[in-house]
Protein backbone atom coordinates (compact mmCIF):
# COMPACT_ATOMS: atom_id res chain seq x y z
CA UNK A 1 0.00 0.00 0.00
CA UNK A 2 2.88 2.37 0.77
CA UNK A 3 4.16 2.09 -2.81
CA UNK A 4 0.68 2.84 -4.14
CA UNK A 5 0.36 5.93 -1.92
CA UNK A 6 3.86 7.10 -2.91
CA UNK A 7 2.99 6.71 -6.59
CA UNK A 8 -0.30 8.65 -6.32
CA UNK A 9 1.21 11.44 -4.21
CA UNK A 10 4.27 11.69 -6.48
CA UNK A 11 2.30 11.76 -9.73
CA UNK A 12 -0.69 13.85 -8.65
CA UNK A 13 0.91 15.97 -5.92
CA UNK A 14 -1.60 17.92 -3.82
CA UNK A 15 -4.64 16.55 -5.67
CA UNK A 16 -3.39 13.01 -5.01
CA UNK A 17 -2.98 13.79 -1.31
CA UNK A 18 -6.45 15.35 -1.25
CA UNK A 19 -7.98 12.27 -2.89
CA UNK A 20 -6.17 9.83 -0.59
CA UNK A 21 -7.29 11.74 2.51
CA UNK A 22 -10.85 11.88 1.17
CA UNK A 23 -10.76 8.08 0.97
CA UNK A 24 -9.21 7.80 4.46
CA UNK A 25 -11.90 9.92 6.06
CA UNK A 26 -14.76 8.09 4.38
CA UNK A 27 -13.85 4.76 5.98
CA UNK A 28 -11.70 3.37 3.18
CA UNK A 29 -8.56 1.70 4.42
CA UNK A 30 -5.95 4.28 3.45
CA UNK A 31 -4.12 5.22 6.66
CA UNK A 32 -3.43 8.92 7.11
CA UNK A 33 -0.08 8.18 8.73
CA UNK A 34 1.12 6.60 5.48
CA UNK A 35 -0.28 9.41 3.35
CA UNK A 36 1.33 12.14 5.42
CA UNK A 37 4.60 10.24 5.84
CA UNK A 38 4.83 10.18 2.06
CA UNK A 39 3.90 13.88 1.92
CA UNK A 40 6.64 14.68 4.44
CA UNK A 41 9.17 12.72 2.41
CA UNK A 42 8.13 14.47 -0.82
CA UNK A 43 8.50 17.81 0.98
CA UNK A 44 11.97 16.71 2.12
CA UNK A 45 12.94 16.03 -1.50
CA UNK A 46 11.57 19.43 -2.56
CA UNK A 47 8.82 18.02 -4.80
CA UNK A 48 6.00 19.58 -2.77
CA UNK A 49 5.46 22.17 -0.06
CA UNK A 50 4.46 20.62 3.28
CA UNK A 51 2.07 23.44 4.22
CA UNK A 52 0.12 23.03 0.97
CA UNK A 53 0.19 19.25 1.32
CA UNK A 54 -1.21 19.57 4.85
CA UNK A 55 -3.86 22.04 3.68
CA UNK A 56 -4.99 19.73 0.87
CA UNK A 57 -4.91 16.74 3.23
CA UNK A 58 -7.19 18.59 5.68
CA UNK A 59 -9.50 19.56 2.79
CA UNK A 60 -9.63 15.92 1.70
CA UNK A 61 -10.41 14.95 5.26
CA UNK A 62 -13.36 17.33 5.56
CA UNK A 63 -14.63 16.24 2.13
CA UNK A 64 -14.70 12.58 3.14
CA UNK A 65 -16.06 13.44 6.57
CA UNK A 66 -18.81 15.49 4.93
CA UNK A 67 -19.94 12.46 2.92
CA UNK A 68 -20.32 10.37 6.08
CA UNK A 69 -21.85 13.26 8.02
CA UNK A 70 -24.51 13.88 5.37
CA UNK A 71 -25.28 10.18 4.90
CA UNK A 72 -25.65 9.84 8.66
CA UNK A 73 -27.69 12.99 9.11
CA UNK A 74 -30.13 12.60 6.24
CA UNK A 75 -30.01 8.85 5.74
CA UNK A 76 -30.60 7.85 9.32
CA UNK A 77 -33.47 5.56 9.98
CA UNK A 78 -35.53 5.79 13.12
CA UNK A 79 -36.17 2.05 13.05
CA UNK A 80 -34.22 1.72 16.31
CA UNK A 81 -37.02 3.47 18.13
CA UNK A 82 -39.37 0.61 17.19
CA UNK A 83 -37.36 -1.89 19.24
CA UNK A 84 -38.85 -0.66 22.45
CA UNK A 85 -38.62 1.98 25.13
CA UNK A 86 -35.18 0.93 26.42
CA UNK A 87 -33.58 1.47 23.01
CA UNK A 88 -35.42 4.77 22.63
CA UNK A 89 -34.19 5.95 26.04
CA UNK A 90 -30.64 4.83 25.20
CA UNK A 91 -30.66 6.79 21.94
CA UNK A 92 -32.05 9.86 23.72
CA UNK A 93 -29.31 9.63 26.38
CA UNK A 94 -26.61 9.25 23.73
CA UNK A 95 -28.07 12.24 21.87
CA UNK A 96 -28.04 14.38 25.02
CA UNK A 97 -24.47 13.30 25.82
CA UNK A 98 -23.27 14.03 22.28
CA UNK A 99 -25.03 17.42 22.31
CA UNK A 100 -23.12 18.32 25.46
CA UNK A 101 -19.67 17.18 24.26
CA UNK A 102 -19.96 17.16 20.46
CA UNK A 103 -17.22 19.70 19.69
CA UNK A 104 -14.75 18.14 22.11
CA UNK A 105 -15.56 14.63 20.85
CA UNK A 106 -15.00 15.61 17.21
CA UNK A 107 -11.71 17.36 18.01
CA UNK A 108 -10.30 14.54 20.15
CA UNK A 109 -11.40 11.94 17.60
CA UNK A 110 -9.11 13.55 15.00
CA UNK A 111 -6.14 12.27 17.01
CA UNK A 112 -7.37 8.71 17.57
CA UNK A 113 -6.55 6.24 14.81
CA UNK A 114 -9.58 4.23 13.76
CA UNK A 115 -11.98 6.76 15.27
CA UNK A 116 -11.12 9.70 13.00
CA UNK A 117 -13.45 8.66 10.20
CA UNK A 118 -16.22 7.25 12.35
CA UNK A 119 -16.84 10.41 14.41
CA UNK A 120 -18.68 11.79 11.37
CA UNK A 121 -21.45 9.26 11.93
CA UNK A 122 -22.62 10.35 15.42
CA UNK A 123 -22.04 13.99 14.42
CA UNK A 124 -24.52 13.48 11.56
CA UNK A 125 -26.98 11.26 13.40
CA UNK A 126 -27.21 13.62 16.37
CA UNK A 127 -27.34 16.64 14.03
CA UNK A 128 -24.30 18.55 15.19
CA UNK A 129 -24.07 21.95 13.49
CA UNK A 130 -22.44 21.30 10.12
CA UNK A 131 -20.33 24.47 10.27
CA UNK A 132 -19.01 23.58 13.73
CA UNK A 133 -18.35 20.02 12.60
CA UNK A 134 -16.41 21.07 9.51
CA UNK A 135 -14.42 23.77 11.28
CA UNK A 136 -13.38 21.49 14.14
CA UNK A 137 -12.65 18.61 11.77
CA UNK A 138 -10.48 20.85 9.60
CA UNK A 139 -8.51 22.20 12.57
CA UNK A 140 -7.97 18.72 14.03
CA UNK A 141 -7.07 17.22 10.65
CA UNK A 142 -4.67 20.07 9.88
CA UNK A 143 -2.83 19.58 13.17
CA UNK A 144 -2.79 15.77 12.78
CA UNK A 145 -1.67 15.77 9.16
CA UNK A 146 0.82 18.56 9.69
CA UNK A 147 2.39 16.76 12.65
CA UNK A 148 2.76 13.50 10.74
CA UNK A 149 4.11 15.22 7.65
CA UNK A 150 6.52 17.38 9.64
CA UNK A 151 7.78 14.34 11.52
CA UNK A 152 8.53 12.57 8.24
CA UNK A 153 10.15 15.73 6.85
CA UNK A 154 12.47 15.92 9.87
CA UNK A 155 13.40 12.26 9.46
CA UNK A 156 14.41 12.90 5.83
CA UNK A 157 15.68 9.74 4.17
CA UNK A 158 14.52 7.78 7.22
CA UNK A 159 10.96 9.03 6.79
CA UNK A 160 9.46 5.54 7.08
CA UNK A 161 10.52 5.55 10.74
CA UNK A 162 7.52 7.79 11.48
CA UNK A 163 5.29 4.79 10.73
CA UNK A 164 7.02 2.87 13.53
CA UNK A 165 6.56 5.77 15.96
CA UNK A 166 2.94 6.04 14.92
CA UNK A 167 2.33 2.37 15.75
CA UNK A 168 3.67 3.00 19.27
CA UNK A 169 1.38 6.05 19.58
CA UNK A 170 -1.57 3.99 18.35
CA UNK A 171 -0.95 1.24 20.91
CA UNK A 172 -0.63 3.74 23.77
CA UNK A 173 -3.83 5.58 22.78
CA UNK A 174 -5.84 2.36 22.46
CA UNK A 175 -4.42 1.11 25.76
CA UNK A 176 -5.55 4.30 27.51
CA UNK A 177 -9.00 4.04 25.90
CA UNK A 178 -9.40 0.42 27.00
CA UNK A 179 -8.42 1.30 30.58
CA UNK A 180 -10.92 4.19 30.59
CA UNK A 181 -13.60 1.92 29.13
CA UNK A 182 -12.90 -0.67 31.84
CA UNK A 183 -13.13 1.95 34.59
CA UNK A 184 -16.34 3.35 33.12
CA UNK A 185 -17.87 -0.11 32.84
CA UNK A 186 -16.92 -0.87 36.44
CA UNK A 187 -18.69 2.25 37.73
CA UNK A 188 -21.79 1.66 35.60
CA UNK A 189 -22.09 -1.93 36.80
CA UNK A 190 -21.46 -0.85 40.40
CA UNK A 191 -24.18 1.78 40.11
CA UNK A 192 -26.65 -0.75 38.63
CA UNK A 193 -25.90 -3.24 41.44
CA UNK A 194 -27.09 -0.73 44.08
Amino acid sequence: MLDYILKIASEYSYIGIYFLMLLESSIFIVPSELIMAVAGFLAFTGKINLFYATFFAALGNISGSTILYLLSRFGKVHVLYRFGPKVKVGIQKADALFDKYDKLAVLIAQFIPGVRAFISIPAGVFEMSYLSFIFITFVGAFIWCGSLGYGALLLGQNWQTIIHYFKIYEHVIWGILLVLLGIGTFFVLKKKAK
